[in-house]
């Protein structure tokens, strides 16, 4: 499973939903989608932006917790 972190980031920086949407120029619907998990697939492009605009890397916006059924058959 891959957990983001977007939220923590931005409560870090005190940078607001609607701020960040203007400074990436990705919707505030695909941020809040990112926010709840929502989004299965997200474009490289949406990463880089959120990167370069929080200064972060992408280590500190996602993480991979690996499933329990793959622990299972590891």
């Amino acid at each position: 499973m891959i957990q983001g972190h977007l939220w923590e980031i931005m409560a870090k920086q005190k940078i607001r939903l609607k701020d960040l949407a203007a400074q990436t120029h990705i919707s505030e619907k695909t941020l809040i989608e990112l926010k709840y998990e929502r989004s299965k697939n997200v474009a490289l492009e949406t990463i880089n932006k959120l990167c370069a605009v929080l200064n972060c890397t992408t280590n500190d916006l996602l993480e991979y917790i690996p499933d329990k059924q793959t622990e299972k058959s590891s």
